[in-house]
């Protein structure tokens, strides 16, 4: 973490910020409806098809969460296999453990509103997996708004079961206000090679082994060695603010004296064409700089993109403080 005062702002959560405009978006995407998001189909292999149809997926949840509510369009939303992050909760597994928290956190319309800057949406080359991240505005029964960030993995139904894009995997933490990305980051290519594809829970496993392995630097030898090596040049971390590429990652990491973060993996999924996947699991944020030591659990979702030279590095991360 940058530093022990803005890793504190970001376990417990930042106030403030106003909310943007509907549709901004820097995916090139604007609001629309559910129904006309579903129309976006494509025939065959179309990578270009499959990013637009996950960014409108995206992109109408939104304007459901604001016509009907949190908790109804996330439930209509969920994947039955999805998991959930919320802070100072455990992390939800399973459609019912998840629309039973919206339903005891969300009973209304008025309990609670969400609006949301999409940075970027990735589909995978056999179109089965997408991610989406970017900023988010929550607004409160009593009018406050609050800046964060999310990060969402979403699973494309396979063809007969309706081709609608379902959210497996959801993460929301609070931040400071958002803060415009560099003039480099841009929406990303859509996937051009479907490939042969790979044995899924094969690939997991090294997936899992390569996040442990990035663990395990960060606590023997710090988050500044530790990212320059499993960082992608144009990842994304989610911090109190959103650090944009590996460079600027690793130079926030400057002042982490004092502090050291863990993590292990717990489960996780990879892509039928093996370029796209996701971890999930625990981590425990300790400050040694204190007496006694001062331990922050939480879990976390790290997603990962296969590079050119065939190796897995993350493109976005963040964590959702727990206590549990």
């Amino acid at each position: 973490m940058k530093n022990l005062s803005m890793t504190l702002a970001l376990l417990l959560g930042a106030c403030g910020g106003s909310a943007p405009p509907p549709g901004a978006n820097l995916a090139g995407q604007h609001n629309r409806s559910t129904s006309e998001a579903e129309t976006t189909e494509c025939e065959g292999s179309d990578g270009a098809c499959a990013q637009a149809s996950l960014l409108a997926a995206d992109d109408a949840l939104q304007g459901d969460v604001q016509a009907r509510g949190i908790n109804a369009a996330f439930t209509e939303a969920l994947a039955g296999n999805a998991t959930f992050f919320a802070t100072l909760q455990p992390l939800l597994k399973g459609k019912p453990a998840i629309v039973a928290y919206l339903q005891q956190s969300f009973p209304t319309l008025a309990s609670g509103s969400l609006t949301w800057i999409t940075a970027r949406g990735e589909a995978s080359a056999h179109e089965d997996l997408g991610y989406t991240f970017g900023w988010v505005i929550f607004t409160g029964p009593n009018g406050i708004a609050r800046p964060g960030h999310y990060m969402a993995m979403w699973r494309r139904e396979k063809k007969g079961e309706g081709r609608g894009w379902l959210l497996e995997s959801y993460l929301r933490i609070r931040s400071a206000p958002r803060t415009p990305p560099p003039a480099w980051f841009g929406p990303a290519a859509p996937p051009e090679d479907e490939g042969d594809g790979v044995n899924e829970q094969k690939e997991l496993s090294v997936l899992e082994a390569r996040d442990a392995d990035f663990a395990a630097l960060s606590v023997s030898q710090g988050q500044q060695v530790s990212q320059a090596i499993y960082a992608a040049p144009d990842a994304v971390e989610m911090l109190n603010d959103a650090v944009f590429g590996r460079d600027a990652i690793v130079a926030s990491h400057a002042h982490d004296q004092g502090t050291s973060l863990n993590w292990w993996p717990t489960g996780g999924v990879v892509a039928r064409s093996g370029d796209i996947g996701y971890t999930i699991g625990n981590y425990d944020f300790t400050v040694t700089a204190v007496t006694p030591t001062a331990h922050y659990p939480g879990h976390y979702l790290t997603i990962w993109k296969r590079q050119p030279d065939g190796q897995w590095d993350y493109i976005v991360g963040a964590g959702a403080y727990s206590l549990l």
